[in-house]
């Protein structure tokens, strides 16, 4: 199955759409000095603080993002949204290491997670990436890319299973298709997503007084969490399979971090690049 998701996302690749606000690109030289970083971060302790305590820490610093990310938000939105106040966020009590956004405003916290961000900087970054997913639409153009992905893997699954002969076989494998289809329609986009979520709520960030270099920690300690490239395992954790944390991650939000400061330097605007930058 995993094999045959890979395969169609491959396929739909072809068609997949230049995302509007691309992150800046970066060299050897600064993913290398991303990884020595990573290789000198402490492996991460959970903070030992209620979730009560945590709820009302996020809550906080969502609201800052939320008032002083307008700017952000009109921009980013081609003026859909005139402020940040459509959102919502959502708290789990479960030691998962996750946070997602869902709907058409919603942002999903769980206190796992929380107790992993040991500074506002942090959390308020992880906060702004959800935010940058509905900023950019991503969720709509899931559903779009999931009901593509659907009929392009029942045609095709559908066609040689009708090469057998057999009319069930032919059925069986039109919606196994379907549904695999479906999964890599949302896969084979989702990278980019990723990166352009995390290019806007770095501009939320900082247009709320919070340190982007600062936050990126916190994807310092995932990719040392992370059982695919950390020396320890981490039970229950979903972050893990739907977003990135490897050290190009990282060395791209230091970038980010450096393009913002630069702006804040010469006094421009704090918003993201949009289109297609000069190499």
């Amino acid at each position: 199955m995993k094999k045959l998701i890979s395969l169609l996302g491959l396929l739909l690749c072809a068609a997949c759409s230049t995302p509007e606000y691309i992150s800046p690109g970066i060299t050897a030289q600064e993913k290398a000095l991303s990884q020595s970083m990573i290789s000198l971060e402490e492996y991460p302790q959970k903070q030992e603080t209620s979730y009560v305590h945590n709820k009302a820490r996020a809550t906080a610093i969502f609201e800052k993002l939320k008032i002083a990310g307008a700017p952000v938000c009109r921009f980013t939105s081609d003026q859909k949204h005139n402020s940040c106040s459509f959102m919502t966020l959502q708290f789990k009590n479960d030691e998962t290491v996750n946070a997602y956004a869902h709907g058409s405003n919603n942002i999903v916290l769980y206190s796992g997670l929380m107790s992993y961000a040991s500074s506002d900087d942090e959390l308020a970054l992880v906060i702004g990436h959800e935010m940058g997913h509905h900023l950019a639409d991503h969720i709509n153009e899931d559903q779009k890319h999931a009901a593509v992905g659907s009929v392009v893997g029942a045609i095709l699954l559908g066609a040689l299973g009708a090469l057998s002969g057999d009319a069930n076989l032919a059925g069986e494998m039109a919606n196994l298709g379907a549904t695999a289809g479906g999964q890599a329609g949302i896969l084979s986009y989702s990278k980019e997503q990723e990166k352009e979520a995390d290019y806007i709520g770095s501009y939320l960030v900082a247009q709320a007084g919070y340190d982007v270099e600062k936050g990126s920690r916190f994807f310092a300690k995932m990719y040392k969490l992370n059982p695919r490239t950390g020396s320890k395992d981490l039970n229950k954790s979903a972050l893990f399979d739907t977003h990135p944390t490897d050290d190009e991650r990282h060395a791209t939000l230091l970038k980010i971090s450096k393009e913002v400061e630069s702006k804040k330097a010469s006094s421009q605007a704090l918003l993201p690049f949009k289109g297609a930058r000069k190499q």
